[in-house]
């Protein structure tokens, strides 16, 4: 069972947000000093939603709070696109890619609309590149989000291996372990958008030693869950999927956390 292979919704949400941490051209930028207009696409996507405002300018690190906490689907498609049109841009435009870095409001809009299917191209092949090399060796990302897609597929083995790269980065635990999150967004003339307040979907936070990860759901996957505890004495990743209710995920959670703690 820990190897058999199944969709996982919103799970492919933490690999997006693991990945955006990790690839080597993320080394050195700043998440807080990257500006991104949300483009009109964002307010498309169906799934659950940080419910992101198009015109509205957020950086990296508030995008991660939206992918992570609320399941934002528009987040991860906003910072799929942007982490790719960046990886292009390193190799063909240094100039203009040096630019955003130092803050230059990244307008993604237009490269959608341009390079819709090599963004999405892109992200998705170093997605899976990334899930190579830390040996998951039965997933493969299809989708940058987890919305329905039959070749979006994982186990609870390859994931907690993903999970136990993300629990290294200080800023993953920093944005997993947060319960609510507010933040506003920047016009372009750096004045305060849109107040958003996120809230984390992961209901065992309130409990001693859970310190996150992440829920998913659709049709095909079902209610899923991945989750980190930890005490003086244990420290464990936990992976249902699949679960018959959107509550039992989290109980279903709590029977394998107990069976571990005897």
């Amino acid at each position: 069972m820990f190897q058999q292979i199944g969709w996982m919704a919103g799970v492919s949400k933490r690999g997006n947000g693991q990945y955006h941490k990790n690839h080597d051209l993320l080394h050195h930028i700043n998440p807080e000093q990257i500006k991104i207009k949300i483009p009109g696409h964002a307010e498309c996507i169906d799934g659950t939603s940080a419910f992101l405002n198009a015109g509205g300018i957020l950086t990296i690190k508030q995008l991660l709070f939206a992918l992570m906490l609320p399941s934002g689907n528009d987040a991860a498609l906003v910072l799929s696109f942007t982490i790719a049109y960046l990886m292009i841009l390193q190799k063909t435009e240094v100039y203009q890619y040096n630019r955003h870095l130092k803050g230059t409001i990244i307008d993604i809009e237009p490269q959608i609309e341009r390079n819709k299917k090599l963004l999405k191209h892109t992200f998705l092949d170093q997605m899976n590149k990334h899930a190579s090399s830390i040996k998951m060796e039965n997933t493969n990302y299809s989708s940058v989000h987890g919305l329905n897609d039959e070749k979006n597929v994982s186990c609870p083995h390859d994931i907690s291996k993903l999970i136990e790269k993300c629990i290294q980065l200080d800023v993953f635990l920093e944005i997993i372990t947060t319960k609510i999150f507010k933040t506003h967004a920047l016009t372009d003339k750096g004045g305060k958008s849109t107040l958003y307040k996120w809230k984390n979907t992961n209901k065992l936070l309130k409990k001693s030693g859970w310190m996150g990860v992440k829920t998913g759901v659709t049709p095909n996957a079902g209610p899923c869950f991945t989750g980190y505890y930890k005490n003086d004495n244990l420290e464990a990743i936990i992976v249902v999927l699949n679960c018959s209710s959107m509550n039992q995920r989290f109980r279903d959670a709590e029977v394998l956390l107990a069976s571990a703690l005897k």
